[in-house]
């Protein structure tokens, strides 16, 4: 394997391309290996510096990846636990919340009632243009 591996890097090509570069000059092939080892440096380290950078972006994109699997696996919780229950009981239990839920609109309603009206009473007591402590006798 590690033959393959040597066959595809530039240097295991300029041997190939010295039997094509004998007939012409030796040089060039030199020139052009040197240039795509230049050129592999120049890229190296242009990606040297984006990889700083990129590691915070990579830390939010790994927490953002971590918390919609962890959602994904609440939602599927969720769905093996409404699985376990008899459709009756979830018919039954969302009856009952209703009934609960309207009940306690009534309550909240009375009382806001109540708070209306005895704020209307102590308005007619005092009057809207007297000053405290007089009342209409």
């Amino acid at each position: 394997m590690s033959e393959e591996t040597t066959t595809t890097t530039p240097a295991a090509e300029t041997p190939k391309k010295k039997p094509a570069a004998k007939k012409t000059t030796a040089a060039a092939p030199k020139k052009t290996a040197t240039k795509a080892a230049t050129a592999e440096k120049k890229t190296t380290t242009k990606k040297a510096a984006p990889k700083k950078t990129s590691a915070k972006k990579n830390d939010a994109t790994t927490m953002e990846t971590f918390m919609e699997h962890q959602k994904q696996a609440l939602a599927e919780a969720r769905k093996a636990l409404e699985s376990l229950m008899p459709t009756g009981l979830k018919e039954h239990s969302a009856a009952a919340f209703n009934e609960s839920l309207e009940g306690y609109r009534k309550l909240v309603n009375s009382m806001i009632d109540e708070v209306k009206a005895n704020a209307e009473q102590v308005r007619s007591r005092f009057g809207r243009g007297e000053k405290d402590g007089e009342s209409k006798s």
